[in-house]
């Protein structure tokens, strides 16, 4: 069968397909007009500790001779950047900021109300309780590795190896959202990242103290006087600097503009899809009947 027989098939069908067409565009303005819109934030930072793992040079010498092992607080932009999406930090990011209802129920957000739409068979938002329906293991109240993974869903971190720089975004029914999300993702990624180095340096000091008064030998306790210096830096270091792992280079802004859906694609692709697939049916049944 050549082309001129299928196109003369085709237009025995005309008005069905044209009928079809009429249903698939309808259908798809509806559907697109029935999605809320989503807006976009974007924030920009650096890593402020300096790459390197281990202490160097003359610390890394004393420390052999102390006959101790001392980690650096250093650390690669790549793991700075896999320590703010890490499932422990963005878990309880989201239950202490009290976001697990937002990221899992909210359907959509009224900008007259300023408030989210929630879906009440996921999340109460009368009562502000959890009534979502789970299997085993899972329990109602998301525990802190769902609460990572659903923040995930709509946050996108990213890393440029020339420039050094890490891209945060995050999507949200709501620009204002969004927007203040993000700033608290960074500033709550700083206090933690402190609170980390802050721990660790003073159990360090506390070791160093008790190896100091026990030791005898004065070269190895100018060592270990040196280090515990050093160690004092670095305590002092993360109670003063606010921006302590990530400084803000380009701070987010309220997006002014939907970053989707992008309904006329969305339109266009289900009436032209649709169609087409139902064209091809009937050609398809048009065939099969004349080869009976």
């Amino acid at each position: 069968m050549n082309y001129k027989n299928i196109f003369k098939l085709v237009l025995l069908d005309k008005y069905k397909i044209l009928i079809l067409f009429v249903i698939f565009a309808s259908v798809s303005v509806f559907y697109a007009l029935s999605l809320p819109n989503i807006y976009t934030s974007r924030i920009v930072v650096s890593s402020t500790i300096n790459e390197g793992g281990k202490l160097s040079g003359s610390l890394g010498g004393l420390a052999s001779m102390a006959g101790i092992s001392l980690g650096g607080g250093e650390m690669s932009p790549e793991v700075v950047k896999e320590s703010l999406v890490s499932n422990s930090f963005l878990g309880n990011f989201v239950k202490e900021n009290n976001l697990g209802s937002i990221l899992f129920a909210a359907e959509s957000f009224d900008p007259s109300t300023k408030k989210f739409v929630f879906d009440e068979s996921i999340y109460d938002s009368n009562l502000g309780e959890w009534t979502r329906e789970v299997k085993y293991p899972q329990e109602v109240i998301p525990a802190i590795d769902e609460l990572a993974k659903k923040l995930k869903e709509s946050l996108v971190v990213g890393y440029d190896r020339k420039t050094k720089l890490i891209t945060v975004t995050l999507s949200s029914y709501s620009p204002d959202f969004a927007k203040e999300t993000l700033t608290l993702l960074i500033s709550d990624f700083n206090m933690f990242m402190k609170n980390k180095e802050k721990e660790e340096a003073e159990l360090t000091i506390k070791y160093l103290k008790d190896k100091l008064n026990r030791e005898q030998v004065s070269e190895i306790r100018l060592a270990l006087q040196q280090l515990l210096e050093e160690q004092l830096k670095k305590l002092a270091l993360a109670e003063t600097k606010t921006e302590y792992a990530l400084k803000v280079i380009d701070n987010p802004l309220r997006a002014s503009q939907k970053s989707s859906p992008r309904r006329s694609i969305i339109c266009l692709a289900i009436t032209l899809f649709g169609t087409a697939f139902c064209t091809l049916l009937l050609l398809t049944f048009r065939i099969a009947r004349l080869e009976r």
